[in-house]
Order: structure tokens, then sequence, then C-alpha cells
């Protein structure tokens, strides 16, 4: 949350807001030479990380064009006949019924053939594991972008760039509103993260599923092309958009703002002990600036929020 240099010139485009808000996902590879952050280079060492195979099973290989059908249409969250841009909220609500929010259906899918349906992807046939790259369903034809997204993968850039520089890389992305709707944005960005890197690999103690984040690092990374189509990024949000905003398009965004000032006291008094907590809120009331560290942007601006909000 930063503040909005034109809130005070009386713009429409500011949406009357004093802030502008931003949530960002981003994905750092460790300096590859230290102990720290370090992927080990022999799975032995580790049985939970996946096998090269396995990783190759999960890759997306290409944003696939879906015409205007409604099987696709229903995949998207988009209503008959139009393919509407997310990125203006001024257009009508998502879900017709404007009641309940919309059942998430993942734009992933394997082989050749479109998984219209609502059941989520098996791995399984006949016993073995297919191991079978997966395909993006979008809105709109990107050719340039799966002609980059062909080349090298930015997962392996990422790790050949930190052995070579012994230095840290990242890649990530930003969601930015003049207005205050990070609940929404929070939940675009975690739906998208979950449904990338969700796998069908189960660790050693067979209890948790092991995440990978090669596929989503791959796709972030395509971004920074200059000469991929500017609606790739679009298309690949688009979903996780229009999902994460159905509860709240028939609400007012007063009631987001709510959330979030909710949640960050909770985060607040969850992330410290009783008493340092009670000295930050007498601290608060008796100093006129107090400064706040942790290596968590995301709790700061929720302990700033909760503070502020007192």
């Amino acid at each position: 949350m930063i503040p909005n240099a034109q809130s005070n010139q009386g713009s429409a485009a500011t949406c009357n807001d004093s802030s502008i808000y931003g949530v960002s996902l981003v994905f750092r590879r460790g300096d590859c030479s230290g102990d720290i952050d370090n992927e080990s280079d022999s799975d032995d060492e580790n049985e939970d990380v996946p096998s090269q195979k396995e990783k190759d099973g999960y890759r997306i290989i290409e944003l696939t064009y879906a015409h205007d059908s409604e099987a696709v249409l229903e995949r998207l969250h988009l209503e008959p006949g139009i393919f509407r841009d997310v990125c203006d909220s001024s257009q009508t609500p998502l879900n017709t019924d404007q009641c309940a929010p919309l059942t998430f259906h993942s734009p992933l899918f394997r082989g050749d053939s479109l998984l219209l349906s609502s059941k989520t992807d098996n791995l399984e046939s006949n016993g073995e594991t297919k191991h079978l790259s997966r395909r993006v369903l979008v809105s709109a034809p990107t050719p340039e972008f799966n002609r980059r997204l062909g080349e090298r993968r930015w997962s392996d850039r990422m790790t050949e760039f930190s052995k070579s520089s012994k230095r840290g890389a990242a890649v990530g992305i930003a969601l930015i509103s003049g207005r205050n709707v990070i609940p929404a944005m929070r939940e675009t960005l975690s739906c998208m993260f979950k449904d990338y890197s969700k796998t069908g690999l189960r660790d050693k103690t067979d209890k948790n599923t092991i995440r990978l984040c090669d596929p989503i690092v791959d796709i972030l990374g395509n971004l920074s092309h200059h000469d991929v189509e500017k609606a790739g990024l679009r298309c690949i949000l688009e979903p996780y958009l229009n999902y994460s905003s159905s509860r709240w398009v028939d609400r007012p965004l007063s009631e987001q703002k709510s959330e979030f000032t909710k949640v960050s006291g909770h985060q607040l008094v969850q992330s410290l002990p009783p008493v340092p907590l009670a000295l930050l809120f007498t601290t608060a009331i008796l100093e006129q600036k107090i400064i706040l560290s942790s290596s968590r942007r995301s709790i700061l601006l929720s302990a700033a929020t909760a503070i502020i909000e007192m």
C-alpha cells in the first residue's frame, strides 16, 4: 500500500482513494553456492524432491486458445457470447445469479483433448502414472507466447543464474488497484499458485501433497519477453480473477476493506506473544511515530493497518 499521488486531483480514475493497493507473489531462488535455500543436487538426499521425469509431467507447454463454446465458457467462468475483459470492474457481474461464489474449475488440462469437466485431472491409468505435459485453456490466441514458452524453461534459467552469479534470482507478479480490494487480489494469486503448483505426488510420509513451483515460474518468466502478446497475462489471470471476485461482485467495496481490516487484526495478534503485543499497543498510544520491521511485507501491512484502525 502506497500513497496515491493523484488522489487530490479529483480524477475519476483514482477511484477517490488516498492509497494504491498491491499484492505480489514472488518466487526466489537462493544463492546456490551457499548452504541456505540450497536445492540438493541429488534427489537421493531428499526423498521428497520429484525426479526430472516427474517434473516434466507437470510442465506447461502451451496456452491453448479455446473458441467461444458453452463448455469452454463454463470452464473459464465467462458468460455466453463474450470473452470479457476481467480488468474492467465496470462490466456486468461474472455470475449471472449474483448469489453464490463460482465453483472453481482449473483451466489446466492434459494431453491433446480438452478436459472440460469439473473433475480433477486423473494421473493414474491402469495403475500407471501418465507423464503428460499440461496446457492452459485461454480465451485468446497467443502464438508468440507459446513460441517463447517452447524455448529454455525459466526455472532452469534461474537455477543456472544462481549458480553462475552466486546471487539469488527472483520472478513474480503483482496486482495493483486504486481501491482496497486486497482480499480478492490475495485470493486470486493464492488460487493461481495452488492450481499451478499442485501435483499428484506425495511426500515420503504419504500425508502431504508435494507442490512444484517450476510451472508457474516458467509462465511468469515467459512474460518478461517484450514480444509476447499483451493478452497473455490477462488470459492467464482470467479464471482466477473471475473466481476470486465472484463472491464480491454484488457487495459494496467497503466490505472488502472491512474484511481486510479484520484479517489484519487477527494476523497482528497471532504474530506476537501477549507481552510484546501489549507493549506494541502501549507504544502506539504514547508515541507519535513507531518503526516496525519484518522480513514479511504482508505482516508489516497488516500490522500497520491494525494499529491505524485501533
